[in-house]
């Protein structure tokens, strides 16, 4: 068999070495990119891979293999059941990085290294994972990884630090609406009940409040929210105009409150919402807005 090395062993303390073919003195001739193929020749199966450094990813593989925590269960499962006399390393072809995907998809289907009765591949292509399923045994293993799991607070903060100052561009925003819009919407179609409303805001009054006690002097949450309001138009000092389109009433205010007081018809809530240009079209439609002396 052409290119090929025969695994009949392993041994070295810092590295593994497959045979003596596969020694430091002729690692020059595998330290390249390129297609490989590890060989079962008592079942005839194979598996392909590629690697900008075929020397290195072989020895992995083997690594691997021997401790017992190889990815790929189906090549571990046969290692484990023929031993490693059984195996040859086949190298393929010599490539460019660039080529590498594109040639090992050209030898897992010249081979049909993918199909379970003639290969060790997981999936069907180079180039995507489509096709390949989880075990049961392996989701069980992935779920006992993660349960009770924490992160540290190291972890966490380094995820918040890399998602300050992240925003959503207008096209993702876009998608983003569309998918969670009309049926999609969890709460699409249901009303809420006037009981489950009256507990809900009774669980919001008793739940603690969390700045209870503190101002900028004793808390940074709280001085960072006092430094983003300076220089920033007093709430009730917004001079507003609301008129009702249909009927063509006209209401006047010094603040958004006093005009949610003496207008009878819609609530503060819905008046930010308006301020805020959030509001639907049924609202839109019947009210309009005007903030007077806001800069």
């Amino acid at each position: 068999m052409d290119n090929s090395v025969e695994l009949i062993g392993i041994y070295g303390d810092d590295e593994l070495i497959a045979c003596s073919a596969w020694t430091s003195t002729s690692r020059d001739k595998y330290y390249k990119s390129g297609v490989y193929g590890i060989f079962n020749k008592l079942n005839n199966k194979i598996y392909i891979g590629s690697s900008i450094n075929i020397y290195k990813r072989i020895n992995t593989h083997l690594r691997q293999l021997k401790n017992g925590n190889h990815i790929n269960e189906y090549l571990l499962s046969s290692y484990n059941k023929y031993s490693i006399k059984s195996f040859y390393v086949i190298i393929l072809e010599f490539c460019k990085v660039e080529s590498l995907l594109e040639r090992e998809n050209y030898y897992m289907i010249k081979y049909n290294s993918y199909d379970r009765n003639k290969g060790y591949n997981q999936t069907m292509s180079s180039y995507s994972p489509i096709g390949y399923k989880h075990s049961e045994l392996n989701k069980l293993k992935m779920r006992y990884i993660k349960l009770g799991k924490k992160l540290s607070k190291n972890h966490i903060n380094k995820i918040i630090n890399s998602r300050k100052g992240y925003k959503h561009s207008d096209k993702t925003k876009e998608k983003i609406s569309i998918a969670n819009s009309g049926i999609n919407n969890g709460m699409y179609g249901k009303i809420e009940n006037q009981e489950h409303k009256t507990n809900r805001m009774k669980n919001f009054i008793k739940a603690p409040k969390w700045n209870i006690g503190k101002n900028k002097f004793n808390d940074n949450k709280m001085k960072l929210i006092s430094e983003k309001l300076i220089g920033r138009k007093v709430y009730n000092s917004i001079k507003c105009k609301l008129t009702n389109k249909l009927t063509g009433k006209v209401f006047t205010a010094n603040s958004l409150i006093e005009l949610s007081k003496i207008n009878n018809e819609i609530s503060l809530p819905t008046i930010n919402r308006l301020k805020n240009n959030q509001c639907g079209n049924k609202i839109n439609n019947k009210y309009k807005l005007e903030i007077l002396n806001e800069s």
